[in-house]
């Protein structure tokens, strides 16, 4: 079996080494033409670390990234902090694995490494896909040709493999934007930033902060109302007193925080609702372009790791169906990522909430709240990978 890989970020090079582990052939097929640092920072939740640890990636994502002790989260007005939810060797008692941050470029680095030169091709954009009973073929922009034995589309929620199977679908707009920066650790001497993550509510608005390199690089996740920023690119760099203008009332050591960004990125918040259906054939997606979702679960990768190491099982036991394997991948996967969809967004909703008194008793609710509740709440998905069989 030869499965191609449309999409070389972090779903479709986990595909690749998965699906490898199995004895299977896959080649990735990435439109860019160089590996660029690119994003942020990235939680891998103990579901995730998991499956980089079956694929005995676990190591290396160690060795650069940060283990953090807990999550704090404050109020961004006054600083107080309002619940901790522990983290650390604590955590990985209770799900058998620890959480790690680490800078989304690290991890795309890892796994680009971990796939052999003859199994990846870089400048590939697919802009055409067929099959019949035999096979599928990936049309390039350049014009040539792949075949293989099944597809898998990586390629995120703008998804030429998914505008394939199910034609032009809209996506919303969450009516937020989020600002992403870096700062290395010497800008933030005296802040007190532990290796925790360092989280900041507010009415509208919200700061997601952690360590991705141990004491070295720092990432900034602010976001706010869409209304309050014109821009909404990936590629388009902002307008740093923009953004501080959106936290002017911030407690003084989140803008103080705030205030050493010597560089920003502004991207929108998309999302699509869950479908039950993603493979036709010997087609079939993962990741983003099977279930895209908000942030606030800090879900999207964990669970594109989690589909690819599912998608590897059910081709490695039943190679000579391959219709048949990724059907059973879809309907395995489909009840929990569809589940982490919807609470990603009933989370959003009520963490950014923009009346004041919603704020209130959201941080009451979170006050009450003991370590216990935050474990027992989690274990449906921080306990395992979802996969069954």
């Amino acid at each position: 079996m030869r499965v191609l890989v449309a999409g070389g970020g972090i779903g479709g090079l986990t595909t690749a080494i998965a699906l490898r582990h199995h004895g299977i052939e896959a080649l990735v097929l990435e439109q860019a033409a160089v590996l660029n640092e690119i994003g942020a920072g990235i939680q891998i939740a103990a579901n995730a670390a998991l499956v980089l640890r079956e694929l005995g990636l676990e190591s290396g994502m160690r060795a650069v990234g940060v283990k953090p002790q807990s999550y704090d989260y404050r109020d961004l007005r006054t600083g107080k902090m309002l619940y901790q939810a522990p983290l650390g060797d604590e955590a990985a008692a209770r799900y058998g694995a620890p959480m790690y941050n680490i800078h989304r470029a690290d991890l795309v680095q890892l796994l680009f490494d971990a796939v052999p030169a003859e199994a990846k091709q870089l400048g590939a954009r697919c802009v055409a896909v067929s099959q019949d009973k035999d096979g599928v073929e990936v049309t390039l922009q350049n014009g040539e040709k792949v075949r293989g034995d099944v597809l898998v589309g990586c390629d995120g929620i703008h998804s030429a493999v998914r505008r394939h199977l199910r034609g032009e679908e809209e996506k919303h707009f969450a009516n937020i934007l989020m600002w992403r920066s870096l700062i290395p650790a010497e800008r933030l001497e005296g802040l007190s930033l532990e290796e925790r993550g360092n989280y900041w509510f507010g009415p509208g608005r919200t700061l997601i902060t952690y360590w991705v390199r141990p004491k070295n690089l720092y990432s900034i996740l602010a976001s706010v109302p869409a209304h309050e920023v014109q821009r909404e690119s990936w590629t388009e760099s902002g307008d740093i007193s923009e953004m501080l203008r959106s936290f002017e009332d911030a407690e003084p050591r989140a803008r103080a925080m705030l205030e050493q960004c010597r560089s920003v990125f502004i991207t929108g918040m998309y999302y699509r609702d869950p479908i039950d259906s993603w493979t036709s054939g010997r087609i079939t997606l993962l990741g983003d372009a099977a279930h895209p979702m908000m942030q606030y679960f800090a879900q999207g990768a964990c669970m594109a790791l989690e589909d690819a190491v599912c998608l590897s099982h059910m081709l490695g036991a039943d190679p000579d169906d391959p219709g048949a394997a990724l059907e059973r991948y879809r309907s395995q996967r489909f009840p929990r990522t569809a589940r982490v969809q919807l609470q990603s967004r009933a989370i959003g909703e009520h963490i950014y909430h923009p009346d004041a008194e919603h704020a209130r008793l959201r941080n009451a609710i979170m006050g009450a709240k003991s370590s216990k509740d935050y474990y027992d709440d989690l274990e449906w998905l921080y306990g395992g990978t979802g996969l069954t069989g």
